[in-house]
């Protein structure tokens, strides 16, 4: 079972919620809650009767996404929609020489296919070349640079915020790099089967950048960085942040909770300073209309019990 949906099934038996799985009908990971006369089934930790249709396509496509965020007057870094081939003239109207751009799937998930710190268009051609097979469409966008914040919202209000890091290691001066990622593989795991820190070709360039092996023994303190991608599912790391984010913040997510007609998603977006106006300090990136929420039950700092409040919001529960 999904850990998400662990932690649903151990939340529901503390609010006397009936669970039944569907698997003995081909519904292969569905759970159905009931209380009293009201039932709502669960898919990947997330209930489906809070999913909007028409929001669940419009928010898929990462720059339909961001037209809302332009028409609602929320900062959002400038993209443009290519394909993997024929987009020499879309390019050279968008490309600026000295810019430094961020490509990814348009419809991608969990970090797949992100490729940051495109400064040449060789380099743009090189990454498309070896994407195509798997995505056809994909999103050019100026890469701005700070935090990675994942904001959840349930009810339309914010209930977690943290700030996500890439997967990194800190030295102990003495183990090696490769036995301190087995070591956080090993907790990484603990918290969420699905998520997994790989070495793969991303990570031994970013070693050999920081002029380090996997058997050299770094330092103690010493951080050694081993993806460029802040996602939970590459290893990635959450500090929560819920209690220090600016209430400018909520004001965004009221805007968005209206416009797209929906009270359960995640907002993420690049910041420099989260707990100061957002305008001048943070980009909106993108919204997921069925997040994933288990890193906020184990983020650092503080943690949130998510699988209880989100229970609470769809049975109406105090």
């Amino acid at each position: 079972m999904h850990k998400m949906h662990q932690e649903l099934v151990s939340a529901a038996k503390d609010l006397a919620i009936e669970v039944i799985e569907l698997d003995s009908i081909g519904a292969e990971g569905i759970l159905l809650f009931k209380k009293d006369n009201k039932e709502v089934v669960f898919r990947e930790g997330f209930p489906l009767n809070l999913l909007n249709t028409q929001t669940e396509f419009w928010l898929d496509n990462k720059q339909l996404t961001k037209r809302t965020f332009e028409q609602l007057g929320i900062t959002c870094p400038k993209s443009i929609v290519i394909e993997a081939t024929q987009n020499e003239q879309a390019i050279a109207d968008f490309w600026v020489d000295g810019v430094v751009y961020v490509s990814k799937p348009l419809y991608g998930t969990d970090g797949d296919g992100v490729e940051m710190n495109v400064k040449t268009k060789e380099h743009l051609k090189d990454y498309l070349n070896n994407w195509k097979s798997k995505y056809k469409l994909f999103l050019l966008e100026e890469q701005v640079e700070g935090e990675d914040l994942r904001i959840h919202i349930l009810g339309g209000k914010i209930v977690a915020a943290c700030c996500r890091k890439p997967a990194y290691v800190v030295g102990d001066g003495e183990q090696n790099i490769e036995e301190l990622i087995s070591q956080r593989s090993k907790v990484i795991k603990q918290q969420n089967p699905a998520n997994k820190l790989i070495v793969d070709q991303v990570t031994k360039d970013l070693l050999r950048i920081q002029g380090l092996l996997l058997s050299t023994i770094p330092k103690k303190g010493q951080e050694i960085k081993l993806k460029h991608v802040a996602n939970m599912s590459q290893g990635g790391i959450a500090i929560d942040i819920t209690e220090e984010l600016h209430p400018k913040y909520q004001e965004w997510v009221t805007l968005l909770a209206k416009e797209l007609n929906a009270s359960c998603f995640a907002l993420d977006a690049i910041t420099k300073d989260h707990t100061v106006y957002p305008e001048d300090t943070t980009w909106a990136l993108e919204i997921n209309p069925r997040p994933h929420w288990l890193h906020h039950t184990f983020s650092e700092v503080k943690q949130h019990p998510m699988a209880q409040m989100i229970l609470k919001e769809v049975f109406g529960l105090n």
